[in-house]
């Protein structure tokens, strides 16, 4: 892996200054990474998860959420093109 200083760009009101006179001015330092003992990248024990099966899991509540909101946007729609409340479409009122 290498890396670079980055080149001394403070003058910029300098006409000399050129990106070849920045590669001259930069420095680089080199830097041997020790891989002996990454060797072994897969994990040593499986994490066990008890996820549950029902409930008030995250999941379900994500869906009820999206389920509610599709049914505010279909009961808004029908108010809007039939000019009836939800109520009096269904006959209730």
């Amino acid at each position: 892996m290498v890396f670079a200083d980055p080149p001394y760009l403070h003058s910029y009101g300098n006409p000399k200054l050129t990106v070849q006179s920045c590669l001259k001015n930069m420095k680089v330092i080199a830097i041997q990474i020790d891989t002996t003992n990454m060797t072994n990248l897969e994990p040593t024990t499986k994490p066990v998860v008890n996820r549950p099966k029902s409930g008030f899991t995250s999941y379900a509540e994500k869906l009820n959420g999206r389920a509610a909101m599709v049914g505010f946007v279909a009961i808004v729609a029908i108010e809007y093109f039939t000019g009836k409340g939800f109520l009096a479409w269904l006959g209730l009122v």
